[in-house]
């Protein structure tokens, strides 16, 4: 049932109605072009005014639109030098309609933000004093035996509060995991993007560049393993009556300057 149809001189069809293809026998449609490289079909706003917007509306049951994809005019397109457009998707949940992801007019992709200012930007929109989840990378997705790393922000105003989280965790986030960086060789630097060792620590100014915080038990420590990862060389112990340095039996510690030793400790 095609209404109020139009076909002018050069066999163009114009329809200002609907097209009603309902059919029990069909479950798909084609639109065919004969053209040796490319096929248009256009949907097109013939008023030249900014914020105009061309759509392709998802209609997936009882015929009420449950998606779209609008093409938003940012200039009015009056000239050609000024006819510039983001392409945006909106999905629909309980019956409201919300953008989730807009492509910029220079390539930019935001998702949940209509305004990306890098080429891929995640708001999660979160309310004052708590933390969003930005991405999540799972291994194999409800798996018990897989895992998945996550990047999380968060938004306060005392700016101390103020951090963004690398986390790894087991399938239901539960149990932190073992998170790796530059597991198979390379340095990482922190404060610095010239690491020169496995891992370069860059202070920044009038400010401590380590802070070893204790246990539950406030015992503070770091520990020194062989290439093993198992077995101890030497440790450093701070507690709040006592700080050790211990070496592991049979390997002296010496105390030196400029590669010499000055004092050995057997």
């Amino acid at each position: 049932d095609i209404t109020s149809t139009l076909i002018d001189i050069n066999g163009n069809v114009e329809i200002g109605g609907t097209i009603d293809a309902t059919t029990s026998a069909q479950d798909a449609y084609f639109f065919r072009g004969g053209h040796a490289t490319t096929t248009n079909f256009y949907i097109t706003n013939t008023n030249a005014t900014t914020n105009n917007v061309a759509n392709l509306i998802l209609a997936p049951a009882n015929n009420v639109a449950g998606a779209y994809l609008s093409a938003i005019a940012t200039e009015d397109f009056s000239a050609s030098g000024n006819r510039t457009a983001d392409l945006a998707f909106y999905t629909r949940l309980n019956g409201t309609f919300s953008e989730q992801l807009r492509i910029d007019s220079s390539g930019n992709v935001g998702v949940n933000t209509a305004s990306p200012d890098a080429i891929f930007t995640v708001d999660t929109n979160v309310g004052g004093s708590s933390t969003g989840t930005l991405a999540r990378f799972h291994a194999s997705k409800g798996e018990s035996d897989s895992t998945f790393f996550q990047i999380a922000a968060t938004r306060h105003g005392t700016a101390s509060v103020q951090r963004v989280q690398l986390q790894a965790f087991d399938d239901d986030g539960s149990t932190g995991r073992t998170l790796s960086l530059n597991g198979s060789g390379g340095n990482v630097g922190i404060g610095t993007h010239v690491p020169t060792t496995t891992l370069t620590v860059k202070a920044p100014s009038n400010a401590e560049a380590i802070h070893v915080i204790g246990r539950s038990d406030d015992i503070g420590q770091i520990l020194f393993l062989e290439a093993d990862a198992s077995t101890y060389l030497a440790r450093i112990d701070a507690r709040n009556s006592t700080f050790n340095i211990q070496a592991m039996p049979n390997i002296p510690m010496t105390l030196g300057v400029n590669s010499s030793a000055t004092v050995t400790v057997e």
